[in-house]
């Protein structure tokens, strides 16, 4: 990865997080009603399809990688303990690990 493409996810994962705890209320709590604790993490990667199911991950603030997915309102989280079985899909967790 270049340097340039590292900052770019940077700026991203900053843009993310903000939206997630300023603005995407359904998100915050879908993931907090599953289990995970939101208080000064940092949402990753989230991808919505255009029937409004999410994926992403979502990283606690004692650096647990959670990966969600949100089905029909129905929120699926799985801890992640090898970041390589998410990187090659979220090159971003790497990203966020290294900051």
């Amino acid at each position: 990865m270049t340097k340039k493409e590292i900052e770019l996810l940077k700026l991203e994962i900053v843009e993310l997080t903000e939206l997630f705890y300023n603005e995407w209320d359904d998100l915050r709590d879908a993931l907090s009603n599953a289990g995970v604790k939101i208080n000064n993490g940092r949402l990753v990667a989230m991808y919505e399809d255009e029937n409004d199911n999410m994926d992403g991950v979502f990283i606690t603030e004692d650096n647990l990688i959670v990966k969600y997915e949100i089905l029909n309102n129905i929120a699926y989280v799985k801890i992640i303990s090898n970041v390589d079985e998410v990187s090659e899909d979220y090159p971003q967790v790497i990203v966020a690990i290294q900051s």
